[in-house]
């Protein structure tokens, strides 16, 4: 599974940060990538609409998150921030933060 991971925004933000992070499950301990497979498949990831919920004025503050999934012939995009992130989307997005800050392998 490959999946793009990109955080924007938040307090404080500066743009030149804001970088994609690709993830090759294959390159993740086996615990991490089935963690990973087990959230995805829990979500129905590829189900979704490519944009969760709907930010309100104000939100400026908030980080947004795209997450691009590829697992076979499946490829999916979601868009979401932290105002509007679901509960079952938010241990993916932890998941996915933590591996872009340790810049681990698989990660780049």
């Amino acid at each position: 599974m490959l999946i793009k991971f990109k955080m924007e925004g938040g307090f404080a933000s500066f743009p030149g940060l804001n970088r994609d992070t690709y993830i090759d499950t294959t390159q993740l301990s086996p615990q991490q990538a089935a963690q990973i497979a087990t959230i995805v498949h829990s979500t129905c990831f590829f189900d979704q609409p490519t944009k969760i919920g709907i930010e309100a004025n104000g939100s400026a503050d908030y980080r947004s998150y795209t997450i691009t999934i590829e697992d076979g012939e499946c490829s999916h995009t979601v868009q979401m921030s932290d105002q509007v992130i679901r509960d079952d989307f938010k241990e993916l997005v932890d998941i996915l933060r933590s591996l872009s800050r340790s810049n681990s392998s698989g990660v780049s």
